[in-house]
């Protein structure tokens, strides 16, 4: 029997907690307002899962090669949003909880075609829970070069009454601009950065949005003659050498092999027919380290990224370590914690490689456009 957690407070408690996060200097200490963030965002879980249940059938229909994945909000992305817009209001945050899917076939206008053929069914669908907002960023990307179709339901169901009217969030992607996204979050978490909301050294927000216009061309979302694509590649270059992007880059590769042995090992101890898992990633060992390590210490690797897993009917005790481990990530900024579900941990680690600086796919497109041939 599946164990759903039902909210414990009004919106009105909502909002409230929201405003005393936004503006206390040690919001985790507010004790009262994260337990009722943490309870509200927990009884989102049941609007996913029957939201996400019915679209991930459509996605299925239209293509069976993807990727579908679903996480819960980091509480200090929801911190980081409630100071970004003063007037948000937590009881109305569109994004608490969310599902990704990604087309990842070869042909990129297949997958540009995937997309349009399911946000045209999810348009016409009788489903009861009905799209309240659908935003294209694909034909208008965001100002950073973001790119994606958002798609925001809100929950309606004669069953469950008491979570009726909150949120899903619903990202459709290609796999290049899921190359792009994942290539944005792993660099903003090695920068000690939010590069990802606009945040940071402005030379790499630059490359990022150049990074994104080449990916787009090559997607056939833009047209550009071949002497303004070598404009913009030449763009590149510059930004490139000026913030030693390709060092950097490298360096962050090397760091996905590390963590990629490590992956290996818990992929092969994780059970099948999981339910929610829990991912800790602590990049100090990594950031701290300018090379690869070698000899006794390759095994304090192992402390980097642990993989929590829960049954289909663990929900509650999901949602309390996911509270507890949490907390412990506020005190430093390099620690990251995830809490997704995903069919398996190899679906996990391909709907959020951020987690494990997977972006090699993103540095043979950025080599490639720079014309640096890999010495590997």
């Amino acid at each position: 029997m599946k164990e759903w957690v039902y909210p414990e407070h009004s919106r009105s408690q909502i909002t409230r907690s929201g405003v005393i996060l936004r503006n206390s200097d040690d919001p985790f200490n507010q004790i009262e307002a994260i337990e009722a963030l943490n309870n509200w965002k927990a009884a989102h879980e049941l609007p996913l899962h029957y939201i996400m249940k019915t679209i991930k059938k459509y996605a299925n229909n239209v293509s069976k090669v993807t990727t579908i994945v679903q996480r819960r909000k980091r509480t200090e992305s929801i911190l980081l949003k409630l100071n970004q817009q003063p007037k948000l209001d937590l009881a109305r945050m569109q994004d608490l909880v969310g599902f990704r899917i990604v087309f990842r076939h070869n042909d990129s206008k297949k997958n540009l075609a995937k997309i349009d053929e399911l946000v045209e069914i999810i348009s016409e669908s009788r489903m009861r829970s009905k799209v309240t907002r659908l935003t294209n960023y694909i034909e208008k990307p965001r100002d950073s070069g973001y790119r994606s179709v958002h798609a925001i339901f809100k929950y309606n169901s004669y069953t469950y009454p008491g979570h009726n009217n909150m949120q899903v969030e619903l990202q459709i992607r290609t796999k290049i601009q899921h190359y792009w996204a994942t290539a944005v979050e792993t660099v903003g978490m090695f920068e000690r950065s939010h590069l990802k909301q606009g945040l940071g050294d402005e030379d790499w927000l630059e490359f990022f949005r150049i990074m994104s216009l080449l990916m787009s061309i090559d997607e056939g979302t833009i047209e550009v003659t071949n002497e303004e694509k070598n404009v913009i590649r030449k763009e590149l270059r510059d930004i490139s050498e000026k913030i030693g992007a390709s060092g950097q880059l490298q360096l962050i590769a090397i760091q996905n092999a590390l963590l990629q042995r490590e992956y290996n090992q818990i992929q092969r101890k994780m059970k099948l027919n999981l339910g929610y898992m829990l991912l800790k990633l602590d990049l100090r060992p990594l950031i701290d380290s300018v090379a690869p390590v070698s000899g006794d210490k390759e095994k304090d690797l192992g402390a980097m990224i642990n993989i929590i897993g829960f049954a289909k009917n663990q929900e509650l005790k999901a949602t309390e370590e996911y509270s507890r481990i949490e907390k412990e990530a506020h005190e430093n900024s390099d620690v990251f914690v995830l809490l997704a579900k995903a069919q398996d941990v190899r679906s996990l680690k391909n709907g959020f490689p951020n987690y494990f600086a997977d972006i090699r796919e993103f540095i043979k497109m950025h080599d490639e456009y720079c014309h640096i041939q890999n010495t590997d």
